[in-house]
């Protein structure tokens, strides 16, 4: 009798230690048939037992001995710096495993930092309980909004020293750190939900109209997104008069 073929699909950023992993875990049930559902069950709960396993669908039951099985695996997007290494954690502030990823999977994603006090030990597999990562990981989850709004703009890292305003509560909980260290004072972060808090959209908004200004934030060492008109310091500390905000859509103007 020919050998039972399981077959895996997943992205082609999945790290090879992680595949590899994956199909030692269906490899090891041995012999099934392919009309066992308790078998093909197992298999799929061998697979979400996996850290970074998100979910596994089933593709397709061929005969005579042929399984694909699909895994969505969990997707870094931010880097947390603890203890002098970098642990990625996903959209749910799950702490992934160390893998080799490429380059370009990891380019553009930020680093969350805290300059006072240490992140609690992470748990690979489980949501990071610290409400400052969870902070850092809900701006993050922006980035592709800013991406989109600012392409001279990159956030290089996020600073969550002040979340939940343990430093100071006048100040800004979060900053958002560019390569050429221009510091965004954000506000708190977009899970909070906070009346009077400006929307995620309403900051990119604002920070889009410095940017018109000063393409790429050049001449710029601090912007504050905290309040409905943004505050402008140049790279010698003095207040910048802010830039007007953009006209609205002649369309828009002829239906008021």
């Amino acid at each position: 009798m020919a050998p039972a073929r399981r077959l895996l699909s997943s992205p082609e950023w999945l790290p090879p230690e992680w595949l590899a992993e994956a199909r030692g875990a269906i490899a090891a049930r041995g012999a099934f048939s392919i009309f066992s559902d308790a078998e093909l069950t197992g298999m799929r709960g061998d697979l979400e037992s996996l850290p970074w396993v998100k979910g596994v669908k089933e593709v397709e039951r061929a005969l005579p001995r042929t399984v694909r099985l699909a895994v969505t695996p969990r997707s870094p997007v931010a880097a947390v710096e603890c203890d002098g290494a970098l642990v990625l954690v996903d959209e749910e502030s799950i702490v992934l495993p160390v893998a080799t990823f490429p380059a370009e999977r990891l380019a553009g994603i930020p680093g969350i930092v805290r300059w006072r006090g240490d992140f609690a030990a992470p748990q690979i597999g489980r949501a990071w309980n610290d409400p400052a990562v969870q902070d850092g990981v809900s701006v993050a989850l922006t980035i592709p909004k800013f991406r989109a709004a600012l392409p001279g703009v990159q956030i290089a890292r996020i600073d969550v020293t002040n979340s939940g305003g343990k430093v100071d509560p006048r100040e800004s909980e979060l900053l958002l750190v560019t390569p050429q260290n221009v510091k965004i004072k954000w506000g708190r972060a977009p899970r909070t939900h906070v009346f009077g808090e400006l929307t995620v959209e309403a900051k990119i908004q604002n920070l889009a109209r410095v940017d018109r200004k000063f393409p790429g934030l050049r001449g710029v060492s601090v912007v504050n997104l905290r309040f409905d008109e943004p505050d402008i310091f140049d790279d010698q500390g003095q207040w910048v008069q802010r830039p007007t905000a953009m006209a609205p859509p002649a369309d828009a103007e002829s239906q008021r």
